[in-house]
């Protein structure tokens, strides 16, 4: 009798340093449909590493997306005065590529989603138009 031993592996469960609601855009809503239509305009998926990023001068904009993603990630100021929310999130990054044609060339290649009729009353089609 061949006896075969696995030994679970240990992993370190360390606690994430800031939160969100990595599931936001699974699902279809009113607020979601505008900070879609908002990162858009202004937002940014990274190539080299797990970030989504929002960018605007006024910050109270980016609280009310903070607040909305319930998350509590720092806004940054960097030298031109532009304030950005950088969310660390994986499966974030990938929901807005796979589920909603986001890419970090957006500026070159980005199609319009396909957005369920109740969310077109919403400011995605007004964000959209300044795109």
């Amino acid at each position: 009798m061949i006896r075969i031993y696995y030994r679970e592996k240990e992993y370190m469960h360390t606690k994430r340093k800031y939160r969100v609601n990595e599931d936001f855009f699974k699902t279809w809503s009113n607020n979601m449909a505008y900070i879609l239509g908002f990162f858009a305009a202004d937002g940014h998926i990274s190539s080299r590493n797990h970030t989504v990023c929002f960018s605007q001068k006024d910050p109270e904009i980016l609280e009310q997306i903070r607040c909305e993603l319930q998350s509590n990630h720092p806004l940054v100021l960097n030298n031109t005065d532009v304030h950005t929310l950088i969310i660390g999130s994986k499966v974030m990054k990938y929901d807005l590529i796979d589920l909603h044609g986001m890419t970090s060339d957006k500026s070159t290649s980005l199609r319009m989603p396909k957005i369920p009729v109740i969310c077109l009353k919403n400011g995605f089609i007004k964000i959209w138009n300044y795109i």
